[in-house]
């Protein structure tokens, strides 16, 4: 019996922060930016998260990323 599976998840990006992140005007300004920049970037506002955990919460919210790398 797997126990995690009885308690329901728990998400670090809840409320205020949640709706920051998903406002229009935040995600265009982050557009070009990695998952590492926009942690380092939740991190000045004084939300600890990991990449995983973003990354999780934008395919739960449904919000698509592209970052395009060129390299020279």
């Amino acid at each position: 019996m797997n126990l995690r599976k009885a308690w329901p998840g728990k998400t670090k990006l809840k409320g205020q922060i949640a709706e920051y992140i998903l406002n229009h005007k935040v995600l265009t300004k982050w557009v070009g930016f990695s998952l590492v920049k926009r942690v380092y970037e939740l991190a000045k506002l004084g939300v600890d998260v990991k990449p995983d955990t973003l990354s999780q919460f934008y395919r739960r919210n449904k919000v698509r990323y592209v970052v395009c790398k060129y390299q020279y």
